[in-house]
């Protein structure tokens, strides 16, 4: 955590405080240690934060005002996002707002992303997300791997949900296939 925060126990207490988790390859990273080797291209690159809609604009505040960071307005804006959007076939997610901060030659990014107003549990996007590889989260005091023996081994599924119909067959909608693409490089085995 100390890559994104300055005070890790802090942030940690925010996390507590919020009921936000944290999702994709920061959690990852926790489970496969390769995803912190600073020097690779396949480090883990940004820190993605989940919250309840009653959390995100406390959340966003606090990387602001805590941690140092700015909204990145050259990757987004808050995205708002609504069924059938092309940004993301999940659901379960509301908006996001990219942040960044410079330290030295590299920019720090975190997402804070926003879970639909359904959502009572932060993690619920992830039953959406693209693979089972980044069906895990961290809470300010847990880790959760849900599906262990695949994740363990460099293997995962490709959720249904990010495939179409097309001409040729079935292929992964364009705004999955950087994700999927990502793991595979990063030498997971993903069906």
């Amino acid at each position: 955590l100390r890559r994104f925060v300055t005070n890790a126990e802090e942030f940690r207490d925010q996390l507590r405080f919020t009921h936000s988790v944290i999702l994709g390859s920061a959690a990852l990273a926790f489970i496969d240690r390769s995803l912190t080797d600073w020097s690779s291209p396949y480090c883990v690159k940004d820190l993605d934060v989940f919250c309840l809609k009653s959390s995100f604009l406390p959340m966003i505040e606090y990387f602001l005002t805590q941690e140092g960071y700015q909204i990145d307005l050259e990757r987004n804006k808050v995205i708002r996002y609504s069924m059938g959007s092309s940004h993301t076939f999940n659901t379960s997610i509301a908006s996001t707002m990219c942040l960044k901060k410079k330290i030295k030659d590299e920019t720090r990014r975190v997402k804070i992303v926003e879970c639909c107003e359904e959502a009572k549990l932060a993690f619920r996007p992830i039953t959406e997300f693209h693979s089972t590889i980044v069906m895990n989260w961290l809470t300010a005091d847990s880790i959760t791997v849900t599906y262990p023996a695949l994740t363990f081994a460099h293997r995962g599924i490709i959720h249904p949900g990010v495939y179409e119909e097309g001409i040729d067959g079935r292929y992964i909608v364009p705004n999955e296939q950087s994700g999927v693409r990502k793991y595979r490089e990063r030498g997971y085995k993903l069906q």
